[in-house]
């Protein structure tokens, strides 16, 4: 019998559900999963590190005639050199979380605005507000796997296909635009009230274009790198550091500021890409579903958000 292949994942539902959670419980969370429970979990980089830091710490205090000269200003200037490079790399991280989250909540304010301007606009029909609300959901949908790079399905979303382009986000603002022209040339909408329809329109397309952006021109792979290496050296010389002022007690010291320092940097990697499906990534199935439910109490198709 020939061997299956796995059918590409084409629902909209392409990540875990998610709950769009920022409370101190979820940031907890987050930490106790990148090193108990995810399959990536950095158990064995902490475990590896803290029994080095064992055997240092260990070493030293069965040889006190060995002594790095001038620990104490090594030790200060040292945290303070991997302080600013932590402080700028999650700053510069979160600005793209954020710039990311922004995007995402224009489209939706958009959306809502395209759409109730449409209903004030044209009279539209049953058959009408189907067609609207039906692209409107799509789009984000659409969007939101276009930037996870998640093949789009068209038998389930019932849009046409597209023969010549995997641009599906494209592809919807153009039925979009038919769409709205449609209402123009029978006259059903003023040429003013298409403009402003229009306008709403290539915000979507700005929407994208800001989205492609991020995705697009991630921080240099040799920057992430060296971080990496910079927290690696770090953590190689803090039990020389701090076992001549703490002694053992340096064991506990060491494991808490590699755990912490390490799980951050981790966290800080997926803020750094907002658009996937890990824990601290943008709840975009929250969000696409919001969307459609906006989308169905302002034409009158559905209840609408709860």
């Amino acid at each position: 019998m020939a061997d299956q292949q796995p059918e590409p994942n084409t629902s909209g539902k392409s990540c875990p559900p998610e709950k769009y959670d920022r409370s101190l419980r979820h940031q907890l969370r987050s930490l106790a999963m990148h090193v108990v429970v995810k399959p990536q979990s950095l158990l064995p980089v902490v475990f590896a590190l803290v029994t080095y830091a064992v055997f240092v710490i260990h070493f030293l205090q069965e040889h006190p005639g060995i002594r790095i000269s001038e620990a104490s200003e090594v030790l200060s200037m040292s945290s303070l050199a991997i302080g600013l490079i932590m402080g700028f790399r999650t700053h510069s991280s979160y600005d793209r979380w954020w710039e990311g989250r922004r995007l995402w909540g224009d489209l939706v304010n958009r959306t809502r605005n395209f759409s109730v301007k449409l209903c004030e606009y044209a009279p539209l029909n049953d058959s009408d507000k189907q067609r609207f609300a039906q692209l409107l959901r799509e789009f984000s949908r659409s969007l939101k796997l276009h930037l996870r790079d998640t093949r789009y399905d068209f038998d389930a979303g019932g849009l046409e296909p597209i023969e010549h382009s995997s641009h599906v986000p494209l592809h919807v603002v153009t039925m979009l635009h038919r769409e709205t022209e449609k209402l123009l040339d029978n006259e059903r909408i003023s040429e003013t009230k298409f403009w402003i329809l229009n306008d709403q329109l290539s915000g979507f397309l700005d929407v994208v274009g800001g989205c492609e952006r991020l995705k697009s021109s991630p921080v240099s792979i040799w920057f992430r790198v060296g971080i990496w290496l910079w927290l690696l050296f770090y953590y190689l010389i803090l039990p020389w550091l701090l076992s001549p002022h703490f002694g053992y007690w340096s064991i506990p010291i060491v494991l808490l500021a590699v755990y912490f320092g390490v799980a951050l940097e981790t966290i800080v990697e997926q803020l750094h890409e907002p658009f996937g499906c890990e824990l601290n990534d943008l709840p975009l199935d929250t969000i696409t579903e919001n969307i459609g439910k906006s989308v169905d109490q302002i034409f009158g198709l559905g209840t609408g958000p709860s």
